[in-house]
């Protein structure tokens, strides 16, 4: 997820999560390949998962997708991603295999853009599409980095209004405007671009 910031406070805030982000990954790689952990365990991943959900918080979890606003469709798809962990542990009951295991084949990876440089995809969406997160001397560029990774397929989205956080943000427009002129590259063919992919063609 790509954090826009405006201030200083606004951009210290969002180091502060990137670090405690940085950090528990970190740790839960680490009790994931410990020897003494309980492999098959699923309560074990629940407890990664839980404090996954306390950093990141539902209400921007909530905010990628319509479906997870209604109901217990976020609930729906967690218990469903630990169903499909703990068939890959039965196989083997190595955590790391299953984990590559269910990375490979139709998984879905969720980068920020600039993690995702480099890299190509055959399909692509790019969320937020919308003034208030493409802003400032830097946004072309970025932009074009995003839709170069795809190779065969782009979507491109936009919400009109995003509800403020649970977590403490001093910067945030619930309304919002869609990007009009980089929407407009999704109908567009971009076969003129640099070699890389990482420059807007000229």
């Amino acid at each position: 997820m790509r954090v826009a910031t405006r201030t200083s406070a606004t951009e210290e805030a969002a180091l502060q999560f990137d670090s405690q982000l940085k950090r528990l990954l970190r740790d839960a790689r680490a009790e994931v390949r410990r020897p003494t952990s309980v492999k098959g365990d699923l309560n074990e991943w629940r407890s990664i998962i839980a404090r996954f959900l306390d950093l990141v918080s539902r209400p921007v979890l909530n905010a990628l997708s319509h479906a997870y606003q209604h109901g217990s469709r976020l609930d729906d798809v967690i218990e469903d991603v630990l169903e499909a962990i703990g068939k890959e542990l039965a196989v083997d009951g190595d955590p790391v295999g299953a984990l590559k295991r269910l990375s490979e084949l139709d998984a879905v990876r969720i980068l920020t853009i600039h993690k995702s440089k480099g890299l190509e995809f055959e399909k692509v969406v790019v969320l937020g599409i919308e003034e208030e997160l493409f802003w400032g001397d830097a946004a072309t560029s970025e932009f074009f980095v995003a839709i170069s990774r795809a190779k065969d397929e782009l979507a491109l989205t936009h919400a009109d209004f995003r509800a403020r956080p649970s977590t403490p943000v001093k910067y945030w427009r619930e309304n919002r405007t869609a990007h009009i002129e980089f929407l407009a590259y999704a109908n567009e063919d971009l076969g003129d671009e640099s070699q890389d992919g990482d420059e807007p063609p000229l």
